[in-house]
């Protein structure tokens, strides 16, 4: 009496394992396209934080303000209330605030930097400028609300020199 074994063939083991190889190998390459996606959303994700974190530090600093004066350099504001509590370093690659000996910089590139003056002080009357990839899709625009007691003074002092 012959027994049949019953078993796979070579050829139902070969295509098995050349199937599970080629979904395997899919897998993978979904995989790292997944991972190639998610650190360009980690990098956009990172550069919004720091436009928005540059964005809530100048709007303090403009609502507190009680005069903001352009500095000794270029691109530079000095924001007054009572004393000077803090300094912004404007340039293209970005801010750079002091305040209380502590430096902080937001690294984002920036074009289309303007620096509003008002006429006959050294009174600044808004900055606007936009990030250069522009994540937030917007301008920044800040301006700044004198009082009249405010520039009476400037112009008084700016006339004793």
């Amino acid at each position: 009496m012959k027994t049949r074994i019953s078993a796979f063939t070579l050829v139902e083991i070969t295509m098995v394992l050349l199937l599970s190889l080629l979904l395997i190998g899919i897998v993978m390459l979904g995989y790292r396209h997944f991972e190639q996606y998610r650190a360009n959303q980690k990098n956009k994700s990172d550069e919004l934080s720091e436009v928005l974190l540059m964005h809530t530090r100048l709007k303090s600093c403009f609502e507190r303000a009680e005069q903001i004066k352009g500095g000794l350099n270029e691109n530079e504001l000095l924001f007054i209330d009572t004393l000077q509590f803090a300094t912004c370093k404007i340039s293209n690659k970005g801010l750079m605030f002091q305040q209380n000996n502590v430096i902080d910089s937001i690294h984002i590139d920036l074009v289309n930097i303007q620096i509003g003056q008002i006429a006959n002080s050294d009174l600044i009357s808004f900055l606007s400028f936009e990030p250069k990839n522009n994540i937030a899709q917007r301008r920044f625009f800040y301006p700044k609300q004198y009082s009249s007691k405010v520039l009476y003074n400037a112009k008084k002092f700016e006339h004793e020199y």
